[in-house]
């Protein structure tokens, strides 16, 4: 989006050399249906997930995740990522099951920052 907040293609890439950002092509849909199958067990077992999703507090990078505490100080679990014209963030509050996620294809959309205040009026809505 230009500073006048006309809309415009995002500048060109060669995916050839985007390795993982432009390897995998997904919706929101489809991110919620691996969020369940993460949930319900149907993915990985009970004893890999919490592997997956262990946090010591000084390894907060693992297997893809990063691992944080929200502004309550709830466990969360989450991956941003972007290239030339996309970005996308997906949270996962562990303690109570919820997933935010947000994909934008519009480059002045922080999709981090969005999800980040999802996650507190969430917080606000459980006080």
């Amino acid at each position: 989006m230009t500073t006048e907040g006309e809309l415009r293609n995002a500048s060109y890439i060669d995916m050839s050399n985007a390795y993982s950002a432009g390897g995998i092509v997904s919706t929101a849909p489809d991110l919620h249906l691996l969020n369940s199958a993460l949930d319900e067990g149907k993915l990985l077992s009970g004893d890999t997930l919490a592997k997956l999703f262990a946090w010591d507090g000084q390894l907060p990078y693992r297997y893809g995740w990063n691992r944080a505490s929200t502004g309550a100080n709830r466990p969360m679990a989450f991956h941003h990522g972007g290239i030339n014209g996309y970005t996308a963030s997906y949270l996962k509050l562990l303690d109570q099951g919820t997933a935010v996620i947000v994909l934008s294809n519009v480059s002045t959309m922080l999709t981090s920052t969005l999800a980040g205040v999802i996650v507190n009026a969430l917080e606000h809505e459980m006080c």
